[in-house]
């Protein structure tokens, strides 16, 4: 149940990035952003990204990846909390900021932790994982779609994308992750 659930993140990450780039028309009309915002929000998620993501990725490697994958999820949903909630600019460029940067905590140790699971398997792994990223690349346009035939806004999309990494939060929270191992060379290798 454990693999099934960190598979399911990547198609979960794609879905909500839709919801993000094919609702931003949405939020252009409810806030008023001009394109140099947007293109502001979504330069100071991927400039977060970049700053922070080597220090996640290493801190995670010392520690159980569990706690990272579990509060990425939980920062996941309290960003587009803030996102959905907020028509201040400074703050919706923090809310796109912690985004990027949970997200990179959620999926991508996810995704490490399934590699770490079964290293001779990693092509598979990779394989499946591209695959659950793709249906969730299909799935973003047509979810964002039903949902605005809902008369649904910009709010909305988030206020959905913040129950759904809080639920997927909870459904991996109550399951058990594997104890670390010791590889050969004696350093302790966690998931």
């Amino acid at each position: 149940l454990l693999r099934l659930t960190l598979f399911s993140t990547p198609l979960l990450d794609e879905v909500l990035s839709g919801f993000l780039s094919i609702g931003l028309p949405l939020a252009n009309k409810q806030l008023g952003l001009d394109y140099t915002q947007v293109g502001l929000l979504f330069g100071s998620g991927a400039l977060a990204a970049l700053l922070l993501d080597p220090f996640i990725n290493l801190l995670s490697d010392r520690s159980a990846k569990r706690y990272w994958i579990l509060g990425g999820l939980v920062l996941l949903g309290a960003a587009f909390a803030l996102t959905a909630s907020t028509h201040n600019f400074v703050l919706l460029l923090c809310a796109f900021a912690l985004i990027y940067v949970a997200t990179t905590a959620a999926v991508g140790l996810a995704e490490a932790v399934l590699i770490d699971q079964n290293p001779p398997e990693s092509a598979r792994t990779m394989t499946r994982w591209t695959i659950m990223a793709s249906i969730g690349d299909l799935l973003g346009p047509i979810l964002v779609s039903l949902i605005l035939i809902q008369t649904a806004g910009w709010s909305k999309l988030c206020w959905i994308a913040c129950i759904a990494s809080f639920v997927m939060a909870c459904i991996l929270g109550v399951q058990r992750f594997p104890q670390p191992v010791q590889n050969d060379a004696g350093e302790e290798d966690t998931p």
